[in-house]
């Protein structure tokens, strides 16, 4: 499994990051992916992901941080994107819920992220069991940063906006729209990231839009430390959960829990470049 969307860069809930990593490990998941949301989430999302074969990064300004966004940060974040331990561009998008940033300044933020992003190229990267150093792929064919998509009581605008101009290859993180909103998204080629509230069990409607949308664009994260799957629901979350998440998945889709890791693995690696 691939826990494509963690905030182990949060350091405060995660006082052993080393008992955190082999728990994840033992658990099943192969390979963390660490989100940015600002300047120093996206350095420590870095810093780890240079420290563990198995974690890699992801660096942006999430809508709610919008306000803070300027030139300086848009330069450092074009630096950190080239690093080759960071996958993406994300997570970035659009936030009505948080009262922390008008939707000028989301907007202004959010455009200016992409238009960087979108010059930015990474060649595919072998995953860490492989055994294949980062230097061997130059002949790799290059491609677009995938770009992780945040979204909250802001579908209906994120995906007007994503249907007059969209990244190759992206994600709506922890997708809780209607049904409505995922016929939209699944139109755009959007993958969808499934977290912990598929296993509520009043959450119909997201199990109803899993089981209808397009398998090949399906998968899995923990958003942790958010969002704990049940039974942990209430209490904090980590990668080593993905399994329940994946169970889950694998339950609505009707197939088995080794054809649900195999499936939702196999999507991570198509959007990420892995």
């Amino acid at each position: 499994m691939i826990d494509t969307h963690c905030h182990l860069n949060l350091t405060d809930a995660f006082p052993d990051m080393d008992a955190t990593v082999d728990a994840a490990l033992a658990a099943g998941v192969e390979a963390m992916i660490v989100v940015g949301i600002e300047r120093e989430a996206n350095d420590k999302a870095i810093e780890l992901a240079e420290k563990y074969s198995c974690v890699w990064a992801t660096v942006g300004w999430h809508p709610t941080s919008a306000a803070l966004f300027n030139d300086s940060e848009l330069n450092h974040l074009e630096e950190s994107l080239k690093h080759p331990r960071v996958l993406a561009l994300g997570e970035v998008g659009l936030d009505y819920y948080w009262d922390k940033a008008i939707k000028e300044e989301q907007y202004r933020c959010l455009e200016a992220q992409l238009e960087v992003a979108s010059t930015v190229r990474k060649p595919a990267i072998p995953t860490p069991h492989v055994g294949v150093s980062l230097g061997s792929v130059g002949s790799a064919r290059w491609s677009p940063l995938p770009v992780i998509f945040h979204c909250r009581e802001a579908y209906p605008d994120l995906l007007d906006f994503l249907e007059k101009k969209h990244p190759e290859k992206f994600v709506l993180h922890c997708f809780a729209g209607d049904a409505l909103d995922a016929r939209r998204a699944e139109a755009l080629g959007a993958y969808i990231g499934i977290d912990g509230p598929v296993t509520f069990k009043k959450n119909h409607l997201l199990r109803e839009i899993l089981a209808s949308y397009r398998r090949d664009r399906i998968v899995i994260e923990t958003d942790a430390p958010f969002l704990s799957p049940e039974p942990f629901r209430g209490k904090p979350n980590s990668p080593e959960r993905l399994v329940w998440i994946s169970r889950a998945v694998g339950g609505t889709l009707g197939i088995g829990d080794e054809e649900s890791d195999r499936l939702t693995t196999e999507n991570a690696k198509r959007l990420f470049g892995l």
